[in-house]
């Protein structure tokens, strides 16, 4: 027997192919997802004993392509990514052996 399909509210985020995805479109639940998981991320690199190197390798070879697949899919405004890129240089920027005054062409 087939299952019932579950009825959602317009504003109701649910998660499909790794995002939060809300029926009428926006995209408030998953800018907020990525906020929280470039903050986590983040907050553990810098607790970290990596050296620079390999501190950028891990940017390059987790959160960005974590992120990087997620941006693909959404439609966000430049102010909720370029909050989302804040998040996630400005406490890394030392870590990484750069100034933290880098403009964003550059990072």
């Amino acid at each position: 027997m087939g299952r019932m399909i579950q009825r959602k509210e317009h504003n109701e985020p649910m998660e499909n192919l790794g995002f939060l995805q809300q029926p009428d479109g926006r995209m408030e639940a998953e800018v907020q997802g990525m906020k929280n998981t470039t903050t986590t991320w983040t907050t553990k690199m810098c607790r970290s004993y990596l050296d620079r190197r390999t501190m950028w390798e891990a940017l390059d070879s987790t959160i960005w392509r974590s992120l990087d697949y997620k941006l693909r899919a959404t439609t966000i405004t430049k102010k909720q990514g370029d909050e989302i890129e804040k998040r996630l240089y400005r406490p890394l920027m030392l870590r990484l052996g750069a100034t933290r005054m880098l403009p964003l062409t550059f990072r």
